[in-house]
């Protein structure tokens, strides 16, 4: 069995499955890093914060689709996202890199430690009636909750791709990734552009754990393995990179996948994480040309 062509084939399709969500967690991590220059730890937490946001509008009295539910969802997270940076973290973005792990790190200790107050530490999931049956391709199937999330995701990813490279709002951020001092210099006010920048990063992370909400087992600390799979994307893909971030995704979930067929569960992160080395040796700048910014 484990040698069957269709064994490995529907390790492909379900690390591709995966791999799309991976890839709106990579451009999203990949756009506060090349903008923001930041390493934020709390990039996991916020893939958390919006599985619990859509078991809360799922449940009385909201009872909205889950899918649905990402409509007013990108809108709470953007603005979740916005105060964030502005109440908190813009103070620290001049500060010494050792100043700015340690304040993140800080941050996703007391997220995490926030949604175990609200939610408790009770493993969750949002049930949706239908949706844990599967759509089989000959020999092959995939749940519709996660063709639906690996579609969504892509299009997702592809949106915020576009508005960085065709609109105003775009441009104002490569402006600022690129050179912050001149983007102030021509009229493009530094404070804003970041805040927006980071508030749209926490929209994506958040949409990705309300699309994962249906199909993965939610606790507060979740976050912790969507952050690594992310780190190694965006590593893969070049970082700073949007198109190598989203590449990085679908890469880091094929070889999870295939990793996991091969040697099995517990040894999916040594494979990921080895392929990460791998590219860090034979090419550091990763699979696409670096940018600088976005």
């Amino acid at each position: 069995m484990g040698y069957d062509i269709y064994y490995w084939l529907q390790a492909v399709v379900n690390g591709l499955m995966n791999g799309g969500v991976y890839a709106l967690i990579a451009v999203s991590m990949t756009l506060v890093f090349g903008v923001l220059r930041l390493v934020n730890f709390a990039h996991g937490a916020l893939v958390t914060v919006g599985m619990y946001l859509s078991l809360t509008l799922f449940e009385a009295p909201f009872g909205i689709n889950p899918y649905l539910a990402l409509i007013p969802g990108l809108a709470l997270l953007f603005g979740f996202g916005w105060v964030l940076y502005v109440g908190l973290l813009d103070r620290i973005m001049k500060a010494p890199l050792l100043m700015q792990l340690t304040f993140t790190l800080g941050l996703l200790v007391v997220l995490e430690a926030s949604m175990e107050m609200i939610w408790h530490n009770d493993p969750r999931r949002v049930r949706i009636v239908g949706m844990a049956s599967r759509i089989e391709f000959g020999e092959l199937y995939v749940s519709q909750s996660r063709l639906i999330a690996f579609v969504a995701a892509l299009v997702l990813a592809g949106l915020f791709w576009a508005m960085l490279r065709y609109t105003w709002r775009g441009a104002a951020i490569s402006a600022a990734a690129q050179n912050p001092d001149a983007a102030q210099l021509v009229g493009i006010p530094r404070r804003s552009t970041l805040a927006f920048t980071f508030a749209i990063a926490t929209a994506a992370t958040g949409a990705a754990g309300m699309l994962l909400a249906p199909f993965v087992t939610m606790f507060p600390y979740v976050g912790h393995s969507f952050l690594g799979a992310a780190f190694a994307a965006m590593v893969i893909g070049t970082e700073g990179n949007i198109l190598g971030a989203l590449v990085g995704g679908i890469l880091v979930g094929l070889a999870e996948a295939l990793g996991a067929t091969w040697m099995g569960d517990n040894y999916k992160d040594a494979f990921v994480f080895g392929m990460v080395l791998i590219m860090l040796i034979l090419r550091p700048e990763g699979l696409f040309r670096a940018k600088s910014g976005v």
